[in-house]
């Protein structure tokens, strides 16, 4: 009896993910398996049909409403879906009659033959609008009738378009993600005027659950690093490469048994995932509440793995400005954000005869209906007195395309949470070997007195013993000595994208210190250019009075270190802080012989081959 069912759900899980079409009209003879097809037949998408001479079938499919020839010798494939995604990606989402405006009673009765076709009713409306009824109305009708179309389901038919949230609020969940580094000033009032990433955006698509914080990561951010990755601008194309929010929403909703998928979920759970775990492909994976998780969607995910994700505040009260900064030079580096927001009726834009194509919200805070996750796709300091704007999962109907802009000032008041998503290096094609001559590791490294003046430093003359564990020797030495109570900031920069740490050792208390980064941030800087100032820039560290020789060792690193680790294994060795970092890195260290150094200056360039780690140490004499 057992296996019994289980040979039933697995064949209802089958029937499931092989979604069916629907044939709208037939002109000629067109066959499945011998038998003529006719209104209301079902084709799955790996049915091959026959056409007789000059045959034509119009099928309604998840992605829209399209009409097939038979004089077309394709239109005999084996998969009809492949046969779909090709007309997709050729014609992309054309209305499937000839131009001229449709009147009321025309759009009525159409409707009426749609919904009479998939049997809707209020239960079913949600569920099959997202599958169906969306894509139909995207090609069916042309944008200056959407706002009647919708208005006429709703007024006429009594169907509202599901517009549901999900995102849950935890502000020590947030602060537990690892934040942004912030950088110098200049890093933020340099930006352009405007930036926008949404020649990557796939289409918008209508989420049916609670799930928008799968939305928002997966099929919007997680597709669009993908599309900056591989350089795709066409629309239809991006769409066909999106990844599935049921992937990671099911996997990190908090009652795994929840059948209906009425509760939203957390963002930091979804970034995590993705960097663990991955995503998969929007075409190859079911949508739904509780699709089943096989150990091939897992396979095919780990080639997906975001990079990184941090988030770009402090916490829920921390100053909007800089956020406002930090999710702008985001953008700038083609990196989509994913925010948590309040929203309220006003946001909806689902009253009565408001589906009119609307660019921006106009910021009413009336009623506030829950969280929501969205994704930030771009910036103008000009457009609306200066404006953000979101990509959303509630459908192409809603805002402009599934799209809207919401003015700094509104934006500050409703967003809570904003994170930054990295893409994974590995997803880029690989270089060729020996291409491995090129430079991915640059920077420089500053010690700054508080008169602005530099302390001056020479670079030692025996680089070939950089890897050396046996030669305690520093890469730079400071020229001068310093004395206690000497105040001081640290600039460094990395011109590649790298992992940075910053650690210090002092002769007299021979303490290894993590320096940077700060408790709670990231390490990981991967902008093209990072200049970080530590404390900050308006405080200054000051000696101590613990004389001898100081050490400042900065780490650029391909990948993620446990510096509290590495700091704790240096501690334990024997010898001077040189051989202590040598003996705990000797197998990750690049080649000192493939790094340059400048003279009199802690700016340097190297070529990695292979090893992951370049340590810089900075020897400074502490008198009294």
């Amino acid at each position: 009896m057992k296996i019994l069912l289980s040979i039933l759900l697995n064949l209802l899980i089958l029937n499931t993910i092989i979604a069916q079409n629907f044939v709208i009209e037939v002109k000629g003879k067109v066959t499945k398996n011998g038998l003529s097809l006719k209104k209301g037949d079902q084709i799955g998408n790996k049915q091959k049909l026959v056409f007789e001479p000059n045959a034509e079938i119009r099928l309604l499919t998840t992605k829209g409403d399209f009409w097939f020839s038979g004089n077309n010798p394709k239109s005999s494939i084996l998969e009809l879906d492949a046969l779909i995604k090709e007309t997709m990606l050729t014609t992309g989402n054309q209305s499937t009659r000839g131009f001229g405006e449709l009147t009321n009673a025309q759009i009525e009765g159409d409707l009426a033959n749609l919904i009479s076709l998939l049997k809707i009713d209020k239960n079913n409306f949600d569920e099959n609008f997202h599958q169906y009824i969306e894509p139909y109305l995207q090609t069916r009708y042309s944008a200056t009738e959407n706002s009647r179309v919708i208005d006429i389901l709703q007024n006429k038919f009594n169907l509202t378009i599901p517009r549901t949230l999900g995102a849950l609020r935890d502000e020590t969940r947030y602060q537990q993600a690892p934040q942004a580094a912030r950088l110098v000033t200049r890093s933020y009032t340099s930006l352009p005027s405007s930036y926008s990433i949404k020649q990557y955006c796939p289409i918008p698509k209508n989420q049916s659950f609670s799930d928008c914080v799968g939305w928002s990561t997966t099929y919007a951010a997680r597709t669009i690093l993908y599309a900056i990755q591989n350089k795709l601008t066409n629309k239809q194309l991006i769409t066909s490469e999106t990844f599935a929010p049921s992937f990671t929403y099911s996997q990190i909703k908090l009652n795994p048994a929840d059948a209906v998928c009425n509760k939203g979920t957390y963002i930091e759970s979804a970034m995590k995932l993705l960097k663990k775990q991955g995503a998969v492909k929007y075409d190859e994976f079911e949508y739904a509440c509780s699709p089943r998780i096989d150990n091939e969607s897992v396979t095919k995910a780990s080639n997906y793995k975001i990079k990184e994700y941090k988030r770009l505040s402090d916490g829920y009260n921390a100053d909007k400005r800089l956020m406002a900064e930090a999710i702008k030079k985001s953008l700038t580096e083609n990196k989509p954000v994913v925010i948590a927001i309040e929203v309220y009726d006003s946001f909806h834009l689902n009253a009565k005869n408001s589906y009119a194509k609307t660019e921006v919200w106009n910021g009413v805070k009336d009623k506030m209906t829950g969280a929501h996750a969205i994704t930030v796709v771009g910036y103008d300091d000009s457009k609306f007195g200066g404006a953000f704007e979101l990509m959303n999962s509630w459908g192409t109907f809603w805002g402009n395309g599934g799209f809207l802009w919401v003015k700094y000032n509104d934006f500050a008041d409703i967003t809570y949470e904003a994170y930054e998503m990295s893409g994974n290096d590995m997803n880029a094609p690989e270089p060729q070997p020996n291409v491995l001559g090129k430079t991915d590791f640059a920077g420089s490294f500053r010690i700054v007195l508080a008169d602005g003046t530099e302390m001056p430093v020479q670079v030692n003359n025996s680089i070939s013993d950089f890897n050396n564990s046996v030669v305690e020797k520093s890469t730079y030495t400071v020229t001068k000595p310093y004395s206690s109570g000497t105040q001081f900031r640290i600039n460094f920069t990395n011109n590649q994208p790298a992992y940075v740490y910053l650690i210090s050792y002092g002769t007299s208390t021979k303490n290894v210190n993590s320096i940077f980064p700060f408790q709670g941030f990231s390490a990981y800087l991967d902008y093209k250019r990072n200049e970080v100032a530590i404390p900050n820039e308006e405080y200054l560290i000051q000696m101590d009075d613990n004389i001898g020789t100081d050490y400042l060792c900065i780490l650029y690193a391909k990948e993620e270190l446990d510096i509290r680790s590495i700091s704790q294994q240096m501690q334990a060795k024997s010898g001077g802080f040189n051989s202590k970092l040598k003996a705990v890195l000797k197998d990750k260290l690049v080649d000192g012989t493939n790094i340059k150094f400048q003279t009199n200056k802690v700016n340097f360039e190297a070529k990695s081959q292979g090893k992951t780690v370049l340590p810089i140490v900075i020897e400074v004499k502490h008198t009294n």
